[in-house]
């Protein structure tokens, strides 16, 4: 591939600020530095107390655009908002989301869009880089390998020698067509709030025939869950986990077939309610567990079924290094 000869595709890069400055102010320093020429950021400001709305307003220009919500609409909505704004104003091909809690390498996407550019991207539907830990850059997060178990449970890989192909990516990172996204009733489900909806995209992705592709030369280092502050968030974060992986299931599957693993799903989270309330003396962690499996039942209605979904998107090994 003959970089200097390319005609580079326009990038719209989204990022959801939520009382965040200072990491969103890290990301933007990073991105100023992209080797990548085509591309604009579309900051989203969720609703953020105190000034964090003013200070980044001060940064619109210079490929900077702002949009700001009233409240936190959660990082499943938040994008969404993102994204309408981006396909109706600003007409990119394809789009990125970063998480505010995160800075990128240089050529992070320059690497991401060349697999688009190959003669065989037909079916890529998203590239997904390297995440490492921000403190840590030996540690990888997110590398070339990642699925879900049949009870639910997600792993990512901690290699990235090589291309591969992902089952989910993770939504701290990623590049998307944007005719893809135009071709979806919805990006991210706004019932989610936060968790999982990175995986109910996947799935639904997957069902339609597209491949998610890992790219280890682009390189994310990410500062995980900064935004966590208090254990009242942490706790109604865990309760939206459970919750949003029994969505996710009933979403992807048809409804025979979330008939017959919904008894898998709930033994599984019992058991391990159990087990942590006993063995850890995790009351709260318990309860939040309990409580979004009842949550998700309630919240059925509120989501489309989409169905069609089977069990070949699902690992089905238990992973007994993510018991939880």
């Amino acid at each position: 591939m003959d970089e200097e000869s390319l005609i580079w595709p326009k990038v719209c890069v989204l990022i959801l600020n939520w009382n965040g400055l200072s990491d969103t102010l890290d990301a933007l320093a990073s991105l100023s530095a992209l080797s990548y020429p085509n591309y604009e950021i579309v900051v989203v400001d969720n609703g953020s107390e105190g000034d964090d709305a003013d200070a980044l307003k001060r940064r619109v220009g210079n490929r900077i655009h702002l949009v700001q919500n009233e409240k936190n609409y959660g990082f499943a909505e938040g994008n969404n908002i993102a994204m309408r704004y981006t396909l109706a104003k600003l007409e990119p091909d394809y789009i990125a989301l970063l998480n505010n809690d995160a800075v990128v390498s240089h050529n992070w996407l320059t690497e991401l869009i060349k697999p688009f550019l190959a003669d065989d991207s037909a079916q890529i539907a998203v590239t997904s880089p390297t995440i490492v830990d921000y403190s840590c850059p030996e540690r990888i997060r997110f590398g070339n390998d990642s699925r879900v178990s049949i009870f639910g449970q997600v792993r990512h890989s901690q290699r990235h020698s090589a291309t591969g192909e992902l089952r989910t990516i993770t939504g701290a990172s990623f590049v998307i067509k944007a005719s893809v996204v135009q071709g979806l009733e919805e990006f991210f489900c706004p019932e989610y709030f936060a968790y999982y909806e990175d995986v109910d995209l996947s799935w639904r992705l997957i069902n339609l025939g597209y491949r998610l592709v890992h790219v280890p030369t682009a390189v994310v280092s990410h500062k995980e869950s900064a935004s966590l502050t208090t254990e009242n968030l942490r706790a109604r974060m865990d309760v939206a986990k459970t919750r949003n992986k029994y969505l996710t299931f009933y979403r992807n599957l048809s409804s025979a077939k979330y008939a017959i693993i919904l008894p898998l799903l709930v033994s599984y989270d019992i058991a391990v309610t159990i087990g942590v309330a006993l063995f850890r003396r995790d009351l709260g962690f318990a309860r939040c567990k309990m409580r979004g499996i009842v949550e998700s039942f309630r919240s059925l209605r509120r989501v489309q079924h989409i169905g069609g979904g089977g069990f070949s998107y699902l690992d089905k090994r238990l992973y007994l290094d993510k018991l939880g």
